[in-house]
């Protein structure tokens, strides 16, 4: 049996795109008639999946999406399959939740001749849009797709089982991002290298975010009886590169609000520990504010400003953080040092020298 082409392009507009538009009609017999192609519909259809709960980005991800996908349809009506296929895998990779990719990598695969995969996608399509308006048409290709495969089921290469499973074990006990690029997210880019597209890499990327983001406060509440930060520049930088990449992998409202308040204390500590202690007393002061959780970042604003040589200003938010910090003894005497130190510097040597004997006590 010989496999004729069944594609028509539709030319109508969604968010600027082409999309890829294919009739029912399949396969036919040689010198048998050729079934008259249709052209679906794109623009209601898109409407009807976002109706049905898809989860549909915004902002950034949406539109990198979009192009992807835009470069995708136009290699695939170039007949560029390999290219389009590709693409096609970049945008579930960026929106794993939206069906179209899926259709479109699904006809890209049929006309690869990798047949089993194309059933597999067209099953993510169906899924995530049961109720679409192409649905029956989808239905019926999948089954030729099926035909050609002779019934033979896709199956996750061997390769990309395994590094989905080191993935799965990173994410429950291991490391979220190491200084190195490692840890669950260095396995996860390994798997999205190896092609991985499916809806679950959505569950995947919210989980990868979550854990980047509970690894970024394990290291920040590790320092909370301390004065000043303890972490180097180059930890600092791990702990921006957390919240970046949780930002970018998190579609929930919670989470972006969470990374741009967590930002304001890396800043800040950023700018201390680099010696710019008129930024760093300023961005502390915000986190702080911004932070409640935290309740150590307002010591940043008061190393800065000690640092920065304002003695005054820096005494003023010493005592008024020391009077809501509840530190420990050993911490409350390292406040009282420096307290003595501020004195001194200001010309109040017997307040300094009172103060200085009651922290070493």
């Amino acid at each position: 049996m010989s496999i004729r082409r069944w594609m028509s392009v539709a030319s109508v507009s969604w968010m600027g795109m082409w999309l890829v538009a294919m009739s029912p009609a399949m396969a036919q017999e040689p010198g048998s008639e050729a079934a008259a192609s249709t052209t679906v519909e794109v623009v209601d259809e898109a409407q009807g999946l976002e109706k049905q709960g898809e989860s549909v980005g915004g902002g950034e991800r949406s539109e990198a999406y979009e192009a992807i996908l835009a470069q995708g349809t136009s290699a695939y009506n170039g007949g560029d399959y390999e290219t389009a296929r590709q693409r096609f895998i970049e945008a579930v990779q960026v929106l794993a939740e939206r069906a179209e990719a899926y259709r479109n990598l699904a006809r890209a695969n049929f006309w690869m001749e990798r047949y089993a995969e194309a059933t597999h996608h067209y099953d993510h399509y169906l899924r995530l849009a049961p109720q679409a308006s192409d649905s029956e048409q989808i239905r019926s290709e999948r089954r030729m797709a099926a035909t050609q495969a002779g019934g033979e089921g896709y199956v996750v290469p061997g390769s990309q089982r395994q590094a989905l499973d080191a993935l799965e074990r990173e994410l429950n006990r291991g490391q979220a991002l190491t200084a190195s690029g490692g840890g669950a997210y260095g396995l996860y880019r390994t798997v999205l290298r190896m092609g991985y597209a499916a809806p679950e890499l959505g569950s995947v990327q919210a989980r990868l975010a979550q854990r980047l983001l509970d690894e970024h406060d394990a290291r920040l509440l590790g320092q909370a009886s301390g004065l000043v930060p303890t972490l180097t520049q180059a930890d600092w930088a791990v702990q921006r590169e957390r919240l970046q990449l949780a930002s970018e992998l998190a579609m929930d409202e919670l989470v972006a609000d969470m990374v741009e308040r967590r930002l304001m204390v890396v800043e800040a500590a950023e700018a201390l520990v680099d010696g710019r202690y008129e930024r760093a007393a300023r961005r502390a002061g915000e986190a702080a504010e911004a932070n409640p959780d935290l309740r150590f970042v307002g010591f940043y604003r008061v190393a800065a400003l000690a640092a920065g040589a304002q003695p005054a200003e820096a005494l003023t938010e010493l005592d008024r953080f020391r009077a809501q910090a509840g530190w420990d003894e050993a911490t409350d005497a390292r406040a009282g040092v420096l307290r003595a130190q501020l004195l001194q510097a200001l010309g109040r040597y017997e307040e300094a020298a009172r103060e200085l004997e009651a922290a070493l006590r």
